[in-house]
């Protein structure tokens, strides 16, 4: 393997602009290199820029595109950890292709991929959703407990802890079964489901199902963020492979949880009215009845009911001990609970923002994630296409310094305007093309390109690169997106080109020779 890219620990993050993966760059992006792995572009995911943290977007379900960037990873000299995060989890949807396309098949084009990149440990975030929740007093599930729950969401994760118990032959593993995970913005949708419910003036604020005795248990997202501190930094202590529990041993009750946020809303009643679950069951049929003819469906669905007064209460002492893992205090979701309305109450826009709409950005930008992907394969065909425009002999007027240049060169800088179109549908952030359409300018401004020139050689390369997307038959449907993202960019980048060259017209000095790259 050649050097590393960075001199620091280096991980690779799936999943990285979900929840975990967000909280965890942020906690971590002075600490590791980050190749962080998201559907979504860094900028939809509200991750500033770092020199830590580089962002590749790809969707683990596609095969051939986890092993183009694994690979690539592996060519840069590899990670000492990957932290697999990425899942698919639908509230509203048991049964979705994706519990087997994406975290299933994902899972496995990811530890087949890694087998190249000599990792240190592999981390793998399942779920105590793999066992069924018992009625009060039922079983107490450990470390070493069979899982036994039977939704697609579980049986997926059941699957993969299966399949990395095989791969732990390759390299070290370690299974995260993660409780309900909570910030202090709240971020779990159940709990910003109920406290909305109750801190509104709805007729049912002060409904609780059955005797409100449904209870699971909470952690904070900095205690998780710990847990994988110690296992990164002592990697070498654990067993090969393990499972641990990333949890408390108490579990919290909506009605303990209804209790507490009841005692913040002053103005409202503090006693819940408890709903019999036969009756709870009707009542959210009709509701998402009403729903969906109106196209306002609750969060709750009919599936759900089957939970009213059923616990989860697990066993996380080998966690605790062989990980010297005690939890704080401050963190318990109790404890926790009057920070989180403090914010509901003083950042409502935030409040929403964080909780419910990055699940429609991830669905806006997978279309652009497509076209990315596109691009990739495309890219061998569009440059040389390119090239052959560029010097035909009918356009020896057009471009006529391009048509000078060693073969080479002007292969790489036809890559080069390739790669900042390319860039942008991969992150979709323009900060970046924009400062390279700037690089591009003062570089071809020092050769004493023509600035017409240098904007019609993007033209041909962006025309080249539209007609050829449009030929792809995963894109048929998405013919005006892609005119609208390319032509977009394009006339940005063009609009910065001219103003360049215009800025360094009126100020000839800030140019000298030695500032020129090989361009």
């Amino acid at each position: 393997m050649s050097n590393r890219i960075s001199s620091i620990p280096v991980i690779v993050l799936s999943g990285a602009s979900g929840f975990v993966g967000r909280h965890f760059i942020e906690a971590h992006r002075n600490d590791y290199f980050i190749y962080a792995l998201a559907r979504r572009s860094q900028a939809a995911s509200d991750i500033p820029l770092h020199k830590n943290i580089q962002w590749l977007r790809v969707d683990i379900s596609n095969e051939s595109e986890i092993k183009r960037v694994i690979n690539e990873i592996a060519r840069n000299g590899g990670a000492d950890f990957f932290i697999h995060c990425a899942a698919f989890f639908n509230f509203h949807k048991q049964k979705d292709p994706q519990y087997q396309t994406t975290n299933i098949n994902g899972t496995k084009y990811i530890l087949d991929a890694c087998r190249n990149l000599n990792l240190k440990r592999f981390i793998f975030t399942s779920s105590l959703a793999i066992f069924e929740l018992t009625n009060p007093g039922g079983e107490v599930y450990n470390e070493f407990s069979t899982p036994n729950a039977t939704s697609a969401y579980a049986l997926s994760k059941r699957e993969c802890e299966q399949m990395i118990k095989r791969y732990c032959s390759y390299f070290p593993c370690s299974i995260l079964r993660l409780a309900a995970l909570f910030s202090d913005w709240c971020e779990h949708s159940p709990l910003y489901s109920m406290l909305n419910t109750w801190f509104s003036k709805s007729w049912e604020h002060r409904f609780l199902a059955g005797k409100g005795n449904t209870a699971i248990p909470y952690l904070h997202i900095s205690e998780l963020l710990r847990l994988f501190d110690i296992l990164m930094t002592k990697t070498g202590e654990w067993p090969r492979c393990h499972i641990l529990h990333a949890a408390p041993e108490n579990s919290v009750s909506h009605k303990q949880l209804f209790q507490v946020a009841a005692t913040y809303n002053f103005f409202e009643s503090k006693k819940p009215i408890f709903i019999p679950k036969w009756l709870a069951t009707a009542g959210i049929a009709i509701k998402n009845g009403f729903g969906w003819i109106f196209n306002k469906r609750p969060f709750e669905r009919v599936w759900m009911m089957k939970y009213i007064d059923r616990v989860l209460m697990v066993d996380s002492s080998y966690t605790r001990k062989i990980m010297n893992w005690e939890l704080t205090r401050r963190f318990t979701i109790l404890r926790r609970l009057p920070l989180m309305i403090c914010k509901m109450k003083n950042n409502p826009f935030i409040w929403h923002y964080r909780n419910r709409m990055r699940p429609s950005l991830a669905e806006m930008q997978r279309p652009y994630l497509k076209i990315f992907e596109e691009m990739v394969k495309l890219q061998d065909q569009a440059v040389n296409e390119t090239m052959r425009k560029l010097l035909h002999h009918n356009n020896s007027s057009r471009f006529p310094n391009y048509q000078k240049l060693p073969l080479e060169k002007l292969r790489f800088r036809v890559q080069y305007i390739y790669k900042m179109l390319e860039v942008d549908a991969c992150t979709g952030d323009r900060s970046h093309i924009l400062e390279y359409a700037r690089h591009l300018a003062r570089e071809r401004y020092m050769e004493k390109f023509p600035v017409e020139e240098v904007l019609q050689a993007i033209k041909i390369t962006a025309d080249t690169m539209i007609r050829l997307l449009l030929t792809r038959e995963s894109l048929k449907k998405m013919k005006q997106r892609i005119y609208d993202e390319i032509m977009l960019t394009l006339q940005m980048v063009m609009d910065e080109i001219e103003d360049t060259y215009e800025y360094l017209r009126s100020n000839p000095n800030l140019m000298d020779a030695g500032e020129k790259e090989d361009f």
